[in-house]
Order: structure tokens, then C-alpha cells, then sequence
């Protein structure tokens, strides 16, 4: 499985075209994508066809040596097209060589002993041409890898064309093998296709320009429209890649492949963000391992929890030790109190009781608390609770004017009850980020994401649990993580494109 931590920002409705407050997402665990880059075999065969050459001609001298002078050989070969083929690591190239090889030159005869006497001064010489077809199997292996810290691939070209047995017949004296004269000569050919291919392959920036083709078109938003919660959302998907690496080189039936491993923030949102992507790395990191997870964090509004709050304190009276003031909350406003604190202002009605019975008949204003909210799983429950509730201030000055000791009890009173009282079941903000994140996730896997370069080979639904609670400006972000795997695929390329 590929590795991938996915991190979606999941919002509540809002109109703003940008974050006013810095976005958590970028401070979240790093995404890890799965990007297969390959080179399907038909463009490697095309680009070796554009690299070998058809055919090949030339002369020199035969050196034959005894009764031959003048000898030349000469030859002509062209390959038939190219066979490409892969498995296990190892790309096989195959064809056939075929030609004509051709020695001519004089035989210097002397005929008899008067003749080899006389034939010192003046010899007879004898001229001959004589050619043979020739044919060669060639066969080329490459078992590519990757260069380290580079974005190159080492190809380990190697080559053999072994020259099938000719001979050429010299006027009935002697026969004369071509594959002896020739081989050496087609060897060293070869050696140098090797030696040029290897430089070639090896300086050819395909791979890179693939990766910075990957890159360039992550960085970016697609819009995504799902259905979840059986309501239709237009939301923006956001790549923001800050790392890339490189593994898993292979090559099979299907061409060459190598697997580029991106570190990327993606994040799922209802508002537009502009990305913002680090500069394409000039050199490979090593590519993660497999699996993932998805961090999805869901917000709720300070107006919804403060309604569901109230909701949990409303009307409930509050015990004061003693039991000397009869308190109850009338509404309680929530918002954001700096660092991890929330404030809560609780408007709240009291009525003095027994010996306090002075203290005004009715009393209503607001008392201020401070608390920190905490993610707490209660067996199959899933709740929101606020502790390290502490007093701060009131907002009026009706509590000055009443019974200063009943007032002070009741201060004291009110953070144990906020924090006793106020518990809050999340769980169908889990079933949110669940149902948007199977949305988005079968959003990629049916392709209805996609950009110029990249295509969404393949994305599983997960399933998500609630991590933990962090304070925005203008909501409370409600953690969730959730696992599974997302493939992205470049378009086709070519080496020499």
C-alpha cells in the first residue's frame, strides 16, 4: 500500500474568499502521495529506435597476408526494427542484422620452377572479388536504476551482435571467415552505442521533467463538488507539495516505472486559499513508505456551540455552597480566549435565599469564564468538555451592587458547574468528516479531479476517528483522522520529449 497522510480542512459555510487567521492544516502532519511515473514501452521503443542506428558501412583492409595483396574487405549491414520487451528489472531489445560482406584483391601465382624463378622478377597477380551475405541476432539489455541524489536514471546499457559463420572462397586457394575479420569491428561498434547510449540516457532530464510536471500541477485548487449529509457542497481540494522523492524503480511488460513520493498539505475546504508550494527540489529525496493517514478537521461555529451549550445549562440551577443564592444560566455566548482557552460569557439570573434574603430579590448579568476544551471518549460516546474553568470578570456592575458574599459563592460556584455541566456529544461531527472525506476520496477515484498533467489513479473511502480539539479566531476545529491510500498518475512521457 502507498503511504499517504492526507490532511482536508472541512469548514462550516462561510462567504470569505481567503483565511483571515493562519491556516492550522499547514502545521499538520505532512501528506505523503503516491505518484507512478512511467515510461510506457512503446516510447522507449521509439526513442531507441531514434538512438541505434539502421545501418552501418565501411571498408579496410583485409589483412589477409601469404599470396594476397591489395586485399579490402567491405561491408554493408541494416538492422531490421526493433523488438522492446520487459520483466524482472531488465529491458530486452532485440533485432535482426543483415548484409554483405565483401573481400576483393590480387593472388600472386608462380607456376612451376622456372616460373617461381622468373616469377620473383615477375609474378603473375590474379584478381578477385567475392562477397558472402552475413547475418547477426543482436541483442541489447538494460537494467536501469536510480542515480543517488539526482534526478537520472543509470540505464547499464549492454549489447552483442554475434555474426553467423561466413566464409568467402579466394580462387579455389583458400577460404577466408568473415566472422573472424568482422566481429572485432561490429564489438567495437557496440561498445561505443553503449558507452553513448549510457551518457545519453543518463543525462536525459525526463524523469526530471515528469516529477516537475507532478509538482507544478499540485500545486494548485481543483474545485469539488460532492453530496454528504444529503446536501450538495462546492468545496476546493488545495496541494500545497513541499518535498519529493524518488523509489521503486522497476521495469515490466508494461515499460519502465519509477515511483515519485510527494510531501504534500492537501486540504479539503469551502474556502479558496491560495497555495503556497515550496520550490521544486533540485535534488530526490527517498519516497516514504506505504500507507496513510488522513487528518480531517471539522469546525463548529461559536454560535452553534454556544446554542449547544446553553442548551446543556439552561434553566439548570446552579449549587452554591450553602445553598444561599438561587442561580440559573440564561444564555452562555462562546468564543475565542487566546492559546487553547475558550471565554464563555454566561448571562445568569440569581435570587438571594434564608438568611441573605436581603440580597436582591432578582439579580441577572453576566459572569465570565475561562476554559480550555478537551476531546474526551466516554465509552461509546464521544463528548466535548471545557476544564481548568476559572473565574474572570463580569461585564456589568450589577454584582458589585448585590450581596458581596452570596456573589463570591457564586463565582466560585459557576467554573465547577460550566465544567460539570457543559458536555457536548461530537460524534456527528465525526459522521461529517467522515461522509465529506468518502465523498472526496470517490470524487478522485471516479476522476472528477483532475489537472493538465495528473490524473487520480486510485483512492480508497476511509473510515475516521476524532483525535483531539484545537481554538480558532471563529470556531472550534474538531480533530479527525481517518486511513487509506491515494494514487496519482503523470501523463504519458517519453525520454527525448
Amino acid at each position: 500500500m502507498k503511504r499517504l497522510v492526507l490532511c482536508a480542512l472541512l469548514s462550516l459555510p462561510g462567504n470569505d474568499r481567503a483565511l483571515a487567521q493562519p491556516d492550522p492544516s499547514r502545521n499538520a502532519a505532512h501528506s505523503q502521495i503516491s505518484i507512478p511515473v512511467r515510461v510506457a514501452m512503446e516510447d522507449l521503443r521509439t526513442a531507441l529506435e531514434a538512438q541505434m542506428p539502421r545501418s552501418e558501412a565501411g571498408q579496410r583492409g583485409a589483412g589477409i597476408g601469404g599470396a594476397v595483396r591489395n586485399d579490402v574487405i567491405s561491408w554493408a549491414f541494416q538492422r531490421e526494427p526493433l523488438a522492446v520487451s520487459g520483466s524482472s528489472g531488465t529491458l530486452a531489445v532485440t533485432t535482426t542484422i543483415g548484409g554483405f560482406a565483401r573481400i576483393s584483391g590480387e593472388v600472386q601465382i608462380i607456376r612451376g620452377d622456372i616460373g617461381r624463378l622468373l616469377g620473383k622478377l615477375n609474378p603473375t597477380r590474379v584478381p578477385f572479388s567475392a562477397h558472402v551475405d552475413i547475418l547477426a541476432d543482436a541483442t541489447a539489455t538494460t537494467s536501469p536504476a536510480l542515480i543517488d541524489g539526482q534526478w537520472r536514471i543509470a540505464p547499464n546499457f549492454t549489447a552483442q551482435a554475434p555474426l553467423g559463420r561466413a566464409e568467402i572462397p579466394i580462387l579455389d586457394i583458400t577460404r577466408i571467415s568473415v566472422r573472424d575479420k568482422l566481429q572485432p569491428e561490429l564489438d567495437g561498434k557496440l561498445r561505443a552505442l553503449e558507452a553513448g547510449l549510457n551518457a545519453k540516457i543518463a543525462a536525459d532530464p525526463f524523469l526530471e521533467t515528469a516529477a516537475r510536471r507532478a509538482w507544478q500541477d499540485l500545486c494548485r485548487n481543483w474545485p469539488i463538488t460532492i453530496r454528504a449529509g444529503g446536501r450538495e457542497e462546492s468545496l476546493f481540494l488545495r496541494a500545497e507539495p513541499t518535498a519529493m522523492g524518488l523509489s521503486g524503480l522497476t521495469v515490466d511488460a508494461a515499460g519502465l516505472a519509477a515511483t515519485v513520493g510527494v510531501t504534500a498539505n492537501l486540504v479539503l475546504g469551502e474556502r479558496f486559499v491560495e497555495p503556497q508550494c515550496n520550490p521544486f527540489p533540485s535534488a530526490p529525496t527517498v519516497a516514504s513508505a506505504s500507507g496513510f493517514r488522513l487528518a480531517v478537521p471539522v469546525e463548529i461555529a461559536w454560535g452553534t456551540l454556544s446554542r449547544l451549550v446553553t442548551d446543556e445549562l439552561k434553566m439548570a440551577p446552579i449549587p452554591v455552597p450553602g445553598d444561599v443564592v438561587s442561580a440559573t444560566v440564561e444564555r452562555i455566548d462562546l468564543s475565542d480566549a487566546g492559546g487553547r482557552r475558550i471565554r464563555a460569557d454566561l448571562r445568569v439570573t440569581a435570587r438571594g435565599k434564608g438568611f441573605l434574603g436581603w440580597f436582591p430579590s432578582v439579580v441577572t448579568g453576566t459572569l465570565r469564564l475561562s476554559a480550555e476544551p478537551v476531546f474526551e471518549p466516554t465509552g461509546d460516546r464521544k463528548v466535548l468538555r471545557f476544564q481548568k474553568a476559572t473565574f474572570e470578570a463580569t461585564d456589568d456592575g450589577v454584582w458589585e451592587r448585590a450581596q458581596a458574599g452570596a456573589a463570591n459563592l457564586l463565582k466560585e460556584a459557576l467554573p465547577k458547574d460550566f465544567a460539570d455541566k457543559a458536555v457536548i456529544d461530537i460524534a456527528q461531527y465525526e459522521k461529517t468528516a467522515r461522509d465529506r472525506a468518502r465523498e472526496a476520496m470517490r470524487a478522485l477515484q471516479e476522476r472528477r479531479i483532475a489537472g493538465e498533467a495528473l490524473t487520480v489513479a486510485e483512492a480508497s473511502a476511509p473510515d475516521v476517528m476524532i483525535m483531539g480539539i484545537t481554538v480558532w479566531p471563529n470556531a472550534l476545529q474538531v480533530e479527525v483522522v481517518a486511513e487509506g491510500k491515494i494514487e496519482v498518475a503523470v501523463r504519458p512521457i517519453a525520454i527525448g520529449r
